[in-house]
């Protein structure tokens, strides 16, 4: 596995004789890809029964209404949304015309893609747990750690929450899977199918959201490094890929009519006059650092008066928001803490790792890039929580890698932590559709 040594020059299988494929294994992987979808489409039909969508900025600052109109209605796109709308309504609208013509649907072409638009999510939730699966295989060839790692990111509060609505957020958050899953692959046959790849999941995440160029550049970069080619070798590719997906991306967004008219409308003053929430510095550091404490286990957000004002939110003044100035409490500090902690002797489990550079020096400089990006580019964090899960919960990974002493410890906290926050978002959750039965 990817966990021993490997001469140079050459890449590890990504299988061994503990990772083949099993009927237990596959059991487990159908049971995680089942709750995943299971678990978001559940949370969504939720949500949608208590008419959440039909509002602006109702759930955590997020706006699934617009989304979910571009997804099955419009699909037009936006600013750093180039590629989204047309991507997921192109598939909508196909599928609502298949069934259609099947005779499978009874009510109207746009009730159905709202219907069809719904299970985006999920769909997209499935990928994601499946991907993640085989990388934790690849972490580790302990199969209960694998499940543990993505029942932690099912149930994660991130997950529960943005992670399940209408969005871009589930989106990226699977691309970022990808990324990983493919880091880590390493029986793709052919180096031109491996430049193919790259280059075709850079294109599909950036036109999903432009910032996602951040992870694509690390983890494309240290997956050339892992490889150990020659200098020159390693640029050729690079400059290969990065041109492919550049074209792919180009191409789509000025054939696709949606895609072509977002960026015919990108001209430097729309550029220019585009609005960013600036906080100073230090403040926002800390509004991340918070945001990253609760990616598992949060308090119940405030609820408030909606920050969006009755003009542009006039039949629903409250909503539920990690919005800005958050009051901390011992409620806060301590779920912030515990992660942290875990996440800490996670950190001390992959630095005593041979492959600490995969599995170590990758997700913390995604965590790190991600942490000064929006030191620049906004303050609704709770959001972006999607764009780091699946890179802490690869830090969690490492207390599977502890030895001597700390290797029944890793696995006791592994699953204390697990269970901690299926509980926790439970209740969370629970809470929150209580609340907003009430509104």
């Amino acid at each position: 596995s990817l966990s021993s040594g490997r001469p140079a020059g050459r890449p590890v299988p990504a299988t061994s004789p503990h990772e083949e494929r099993s009927p237990r294994t596959d059991s487990v992987r159908l049971a995680l890809v089942a709750l995943s979808a299971g678990t978001a489409l559940w949370i969504e039909l939720r949500f949608f029964d208590l008419r959440i969508f039909y509002h602006w900025d109702v759930w955590l600052s997020a706006d699934p209404n617009t989304y979910l109109q571009v997804f099955a209605i419009e699909g037009d796109s936006w600013l750093r949304h180039v590629a989204l709308g047309p991507l997921v309504y192109d598939v909508v609208e196909l599928l609502a015309l298949a069934l259609g013509a099947l005779g499978l649907t009874d009510g109207t072409a746009v009730a159905v893609r709202i219907w069809l638009a719904l299970l985006v999510v999920p769909a997209a939730a499935a990928v994601r747990t499946l991907l993640l699966f085989e990388v934790f295989r690849r972490l580790t060839d302990r199969a209960w750690v694998g499940g543990a790692l993505c029942l932690l990111d099912i149930a994660a509060f991130a997950t529960v929450t943005i992670g399940a609505v209408p969005e871009s957020y589930p989106l990226s958050a699977a691309c970022i899977a990808a990324m990983y899953w493919l880091m880590t692959e390493d029986t793709t046959p052919r180096p031109s199918v491996r430049v193919g790849l790259w280059a075709t999941l850079g294109a599909l995440a950036t036109g999903i959201t432009t910032t996602n160029v951040l992870p694509f550049a690390v983890l494309f970069g240290i997956d050339l490094y892992r490889r150990r080619a020659p200098m020159w070798a390693s640029s050729v590719t690079a400059a290969k890929t990065l041109a492919l997906s550049a074209a792919i991306f180009l191409t789509y967004s000025l054939v696709h009519p949606f895609a072509r008219s977002t960026m015919l409308e990108l001209d430097a003053q729309g550029a220019a006059n585009e609005e960013l929430v600036r906080v100073p510095s230090g403040e926002m550091a800390g509004m991340i650092a918070w945001s990253m404490g609760h990616t598992f286990i949060a308090p119940p957000p405030v609820l408030a008066d909606s920050w969006t004002g009755p003009e542009r939110n006039a039949d629903y003044l409250k909503q539920i928001t990690y919005y800005p100035p958050y009051t901390h409490t011992w409620s806060s500090w301590w779920r912030a803490l515990v992660t942290m902690a875990v996440i800490a002797l996670g950190i001390v489990g992959h630095s005593r790792h041979r492959n600490a550079v995969t599995w170590l020096a990758a997700p913390l400089l995604v965590l790190a890039g991600n942490f000064g990006l929006h030191l620049f580019f906004g303050d609704e964090f709770i959001l972006y929580a999607m764009h780091w899960t699946s890179s802490m919960v690869l830090l969690v990974g490492g207390l599977a890698l502890l030895s001597g002493r700390l290797q029944r410890v890793g696995s006791v906290v592994l699953a204390l932590f697990v269970a901690l926050t299926v509980a926790n978002s439970w209740i969370l959750l629970s809470d929150m559709l209580q609340l907003l039965e009430l509104m």
